[in-house]
């Protein structure tokens, strides 16, 4: 052997690495379609409101890291107060205690109350939409590539 890699092995893996990124990138596809079809239904049943931040619960990890979960009070159409932490902890912290900020809940559930952010309600969804398309990508290029150099071999 001189230490090239054959024909004959490029051809083994070439398929299998294809079908796996268009495999997994439609699975992503589907889940970010999954995320979005969530958010939507949470949207057109929830009522926006403004709410105030409570406190910021800071959490250290392992390595001393820390992230802030903000806890954040809102007034129901109904006039009842809640009190809410957050699904979702930061570094640096995305509000500060005492400021105003938009809340989305739905009545009768007000434990699916939320900062009405882009990125809060949307992140998911476009995360596995990024990597679908992605992998999709990467497979159509290899695809491509390894059959324009069949075609001048």
């Amino acid at each position: 052997m001189d230490g090239t890699v054959s024909r004959k092995a490029v051809e083994g893996w070439r398929k299998p690495v294809i079908r796996t990124g268009w495999i997994a990138g439609a699975i992503f596809l589907l889940v970010s379609v999954g995320f979005a079809i969530h958010t939507f239904e949470f949207l057109e049943h929830s009522v926006r409101t403004r709410g105030t931040v409570l406190k910021l619960i800071v959490r250290t990890d392992s390595h001393g890291s820390k992230s802030y979960t903000p806890v954040f009070e809102f007034t129901t159409r109904n006039g009842e107060t809640y009190a809410a932490a957050a699904h979702f902890a930061s570094n640096p912290p995305m509000y500060l205690v005492g400021q105003k900020i938009p809340v989305l809940y739905e009545p009768g559930r007000l434990g699916t109350a939320t900062p009405d952010s882009f990125w809060i309600l949307w992140f998911f969804s476009l995360v596995f939409l990024f990597l679908g398309v992605s992998l999709i990508g990467a497979s159509l290029l290899l695809s491509y590539l390894f059959r324009r150099r069949q075609s001048v071999a």
